[in-house]
């Protein structure tokens, strides 16, 4: 069975407005209809009955939940692994959220001031995420920092801006991850393969990784490479076998599973989960995982035409 993860989606409220964002795939912002206990039982019937381990907590911005601390706490209490991805806005009001976590990521795409809060239409933004972070390394020294930037052209693609990044990192015990921008048709992308010979240059080694990341250190600093899920599939010869293999399965706020983020297909699960109906959730679960790379829009011609090809990817 293929390493996947839930993909917690527990807002699409943001303070920020970021012009990159993909959103996870999610358009519509409306009312956040799961309850922290709600997240608890959704994770217990996944990790019983399909081996879940790993939660990422992601929006929107995740921590304009007031309940956020009491999300993952419910979720640790059922053994799961959590990483919360923000852009640190307001991390220094939510510090005790590092007791339930495993991993925090925080978005910050640029450390000069002016451009970074140009890039997310937020002023005054800037000082405080990098006090926030501070804080929280002070109070959590045990959680890992993961620092994600994406790769824009002009903006971090330069020897000094990286080794300004690199800097930071250190200060925080932390690692980095680059991730490329998608399309490629987006004003300012600038290619992996591009940013490898830039790592190469500033005496990086690369090192073994998954199937989706480009790991490289220099010493004890470790940075990733990575592209959007799509981005992969859109390259590779068999995308809705890859799907299947290795996607994530997206929960939204409202209760639903996502089984595309570039489709807007769902599956309803929050009447199972809210009767705490275990059984019928299961199928549903079931169910989604049975859709991943069904309406892949990168679906290659005739992809599925080889049975065996096809039932290699059934999860």
């Amino acid at each position: 069975m293929a390493q996947r993860e839930f993909r917690f989606v527990v807002t699409k409220r943001c303070n920020y407005d970021c012009v990159f964002c993909h959103g996870e795939g999610i358009k519509n912002v409306n009312a956040d209809l799961l309850s922290s206990k709600d997240y608890g039982v959704l994770f217990k019937t996944g990790k019983k009955k399909f081996g879940f381990t790993d939660v990422t907590l992601t929006g929107g911005e995740p921590l304009v939940r007031s309940d956020i601390v009491e999300i993952a706490k419910e979720i640790k209490k059922q053994g799961g692994k959590i990483v919360i991805t923000s852009n640190g806005f307001f991390l220094k009001d939510k510090l005790e959220i590092g007791k339930y976590i495993d991993r925090i990521n925080i978005s910050l795409h640029s450390l000069d001031k002016k451009v970074y809060e140009k890039l997310v239409c937020q002023k005054d933004s800037f000082d405080k995420v990098l006090d926030g972070l501070f804080l929280f390394r002070l109070a959590h020294p045990q959680v890992e920092i993961r620092l994600n930037a994406t790769i824009i052209n002009g903006v971090n693609t330069s020897e000094e801006s990286l080794e300004e990044y690199f800097t930071l990192a250190k200060q925080l015990n932390a690692s980095v991850k680059f991730v490329e921008l998608f399309p490629k048709t987006a004003e300012g992308f600038y290619s992996i393969s591009d940013f490898k010979k830039l790592l190469n240059k500033l005496k990086f080694k690369r090192v073994d990784a998954g199937n989706r990341t480009i790991d490289f250190l220099r010493g004890k600093l470790h940075v990733r490479l990575s592209r959007i899920f799509c981005a992969f599939a859109e390259e590779i010869s068999h995308p809705c076998k890859f799907c299947r293999k290795y996607n994530d399965l997206f929960v939204t706020p409202q209760g639903e599973i996502k089984p595309c983020r570039s489709q807007l297909k769902m599956i309803n699960i929050l009447e199972e989960i809210k009767d705490r109906a275990e059984l019928n959730l299961i199928n549903k679960i079931r169910l989604a995982l049975s859709y991943l790379g069904s309406s892949c829009p990168y679906k290659k011609k005739n992809e599925w035409t080889n049975k065996q090809s096809e039932s290699e990817c059934i999860y």
